[in-house]
């Protein structure tokens, strides 16, 4: 199992989403602890891929509706590093 750790960014992301939207903060939320057992393979309801902008190897991005989420995985420490996150 990983753990999640979110960065300021998603952090305050998911914090106003709380506020303003809670049904879609409480699905956001549940998707991203999906990403504790395996953060590497999509499987039905969870769209996962590899980034493949301008962001170092290593980075993914989720998605969840239309909101938008970039994480990278450090394997050896067994974490979840949510980077940023947004709205499309």
């Amino acid at each position: 199992m990983f753990q999640i750790k979110l960065e300021p960014k998603a952090r305050r992301y998911l914090d106003d989403l709380q506020g303003r939207f809670p049904e879609n903060w409480e699905r956001c939320w549940r998707d991203l602890l999906e990403l504790e057992r395996d953060p590497f393979r999509a499987r039905p309801g969870v769209d996962i891929r590899r980034w493949r902008g301008k962001k170092p190897p290593g980075f993914y991005r989720k998605r969840e509706g239309r909101h938008r989420f970039v994480y990278r995985v450090l394997e050896k420490e067994r974490v979840v590093d949510v980077v940023t996150a947004g709205f499309k």
